[in-house]
């Protein structure tokens, strides 16, 4: 598998590339840092196809700005890779629709692609505040985020965490005394909403979609509306 994560917002692009890499714990990875001129042409000689410490290997390649892809063709390697090796090429700031690498990747299957624009950003916080505020308008915005093809398993890992983070206000933890004062305060005023077993079955439902949306056992779309359906209904 192929992932190319880029965008200017580098807060929610490294937020995904930890939750790639948590995904990929099991692996033996490979971290590059890159520049601009990085060659392409070298680029499957550093890739490694097999580990003597794990039957599955990783290489994560970062590039600070959008690296030059002279030729496609050297990148033709990537799709006679083993099932069991995965490539994440990390870039830390937007790139244009004529970019060599997106070209390449457009319409193949095992090439995801994931951009993350302040644009995109702000919706994910607002569907955060929304949800924390039991405002219907956050299926309005979730639909707008699932239109444009985002990661599920991200959005659920967003909720999971906000969820989490407002039970740990709502206990007084040492998990919530670690959260930015920002953070605390938004979450101490949204946790009225919900009683200390509301929050606990909400974390439950949550991870039930999480594994049935990558179970492939339901319609992704109507799962994660019910899901946020469920938490807006939801009432101690």
């Amino acid at each position: 598998m192929i992932y190319l994560i880029y965008g200017s917002d580098l807060v929610q692009s490294r937020n995904f590339l930890g939750y790639l890499k948590a995904k990929l714990e099991n692996t033996h990875i490979k971290t590059i840092r890159a520049d601009k001129g990085f060659n392409f042409g070298l680029l499957k000689t550093e890739i490694p196809s097999s580990s003597l410490f794990s039957e599955r290997v990783s290489t994560l390649i970062e590039f600070e700005k959008a690296p030059n892809v002279e030729k496609t063709g050297n990148l033709l390697f990537l799709e006679k890779l083993p099932a069991t090796t995965t490539v994440v090429m990390w870039i830390g700031e937007n790139l244009e629709k004529t970019n060599a690498l997106l070209k390449y990747g457009r319409g193949k299957k095992d090439f995801v692609t994931k951009a993350f624009n302040k644009k995109n950003s702000v919706l994910n916080f607002e569907l955060v505040d929304m949800i924390n505020a039991k405002n219907p308008r956050s299926l309005i915005i979730l639909d707008k985020i699932l239109t444009k093809d985002s990661d599920t398993a991200f959005i659920l890992t967003i909720l999971a965490n906000n969820f989490k983070n407002m039970l740990a206000v709502k206990l007084g933890n040492n998990l919530a005394k670690n959260l930015h004062p920002f953070v605390r305060t938004k979450l101490e005023k949204a946790q009225k909403n919900f009683s200390e077993e509301g929050l606990v079955d909400i974390l439950r439902r949550i991870y039930e979609a999480d594994v049935k949306t990558k179970s492939n056992i339901c319609d992704i779309k109507s799962e994660m509306f019910s899901l946020f359906c469920y938490i807006l209904n939801f009432s101690d």
